[in-house]
C-alpha cells in the first residue's frame, strides 16, 4: 500500500517473467493497470487476463443473473435493483466482455500485446460509478477512452 492509498503488487516467476497490478483510488472511480515484463528469452504471445469484478458484497448489484448487465467491449455495466445506480468497468485491449448468470460478477478481460524479451507491456482499466437511468453516455465514453482489441482479419 502506498501513502496515496494506491495498491501495487508484483510477482516474478522462475522463468524471469514478471507481472503486476496497481490500483489508484480517485473520486468516484478506481484506475487500474496490469503489466507484464518479459525477462525470458522468448516472445510472449496471446496472453489473456481474466479480471473478475465480483459483486457478492455489493448490495443491490449482486443478483445472480445477467439481465441487470450490459456487455459491450471494452466495458460492462451492471445496474442496481432500482435501475438508477450503475457500476461500470472497462479495459483497453478488451478481448471479451461477459458475466455468468449463476455468479454475481462482471468481466471486461484484456489481452496483453505480444511482449518480446526484455520488454514490458501494459493495459489500463477503470471501475466507476454512475447514477441515472441512461448509462449509454458512460459506455460511449468508455468506448472512446479504452480502445478494444482489434479483431483478427
Amino acid at each position: 500500500r502506498e501513502a496515496d492509498g494506491s495498491l501495487r503488487h508484483e510477482r516474478v516467476l522462475p522463468n524471469k517473467v514478471a507481472f503486476g497490478a496497481a490500483i489508484q483510488p480517485k473520486t468516484n472511480r478506481v484506475d487500474m493497470e496490469l503489466w507484464l515484463r518479459n525477462g525470458s528469452d522468448e516472445t510472449l504471445t496471446g496472453l489473456r487476463v481474466q479480471v473478475c469484478g465480483h459483486l457478492k458484497g455489493a448490495p443491490d448489484f449482486n443478483d445472480q443473473t445477467t439481465t441487470n448487465k450490459i456487455f459491450r467491449a471494452p466495458s460492462v455495466a451492471v445496474h442496481s435493483v432500482g435501475g438508477d445506480r450503475w457500476i461500470v468497468t472497462a479495459w483497453e485491449r478488451c478481448g471479451r466482455a461477459w458475466g455468468q448468470k449463476d455468479v454475481p460478477c462482471i468481466h471486461a478481460d484484456p489481452v496483453f500485446a505480444d511482449c518480446p524479451p526484455g520488454e514490458t507491456v501494459r493495459v489500463r482499466g477503470r471501475l466507476w460509478f454512475y447514477e441515472g437511468k441512461d448509462v449509454e453516455q458512460e459506455l460511449e465514453r468508455a468506448q472512446a477512452e479504452f480502445p478494444a482489441l482489434a479483431k483478427a482479419k
